[in-house]
């Protein structure tokens, strides 16, 4: 059975930005990036791996049973983030994959799996 998520795309992509934000915020504390830049400024390179690591804690945050069951989690944030090419004016994140999200997310659920097959656990 796959569980189907009705999480609008609108509010899908509302989600990641504002996850976006606290990425970007964190980061320019750890002075990766100056005080006075805002996200709307930079490049797809450097917008990339916040992105990614936004949809990455999002993903997380969920209860590992819903990750270790068939989910459309795969396409919701693939069409999230082809979203932000219309937010941001990056032309580069319509041709984002589905291939590149399932890897973003592939060790994650691996390890969610894992831990359910894991006795080590069950005693502590």
């Amino acid at each position: 059975m796959i569980i189907n998520f009705n999480i609008p795309l609108n509010t899908a992509v509302a989600l990641l930005n504002e996850r976006m934000r606290w990425e970007f915020k964190f980061r320019k504390k750890a002075n990766y990036f100056d005080d006075k830049s805002d996200l709307s400024e930079l490049s797809y390179e450097e917008l990339l791996p916040i992105v990614e690591a936004a949809a990455f804690d999002l993903v997380a945050f969920l209860p590992y049973d819903i990750l270790i069951q068939q989910n459309d989690l795969i396409e919701i944030f693939t069409n999230a983030i082809r979203s932000l090419s219309k937010i941001y004016g990056i032309e580069e994140f319509n041709k984002y994959s589905k291939k590149r999200c399932e890897k973003l997310f592939e060790r994650l659920v691996e390890l969610y799996s894992k831990a359910n097959t894991d006795k080590t656990f069950q005693y502590n």
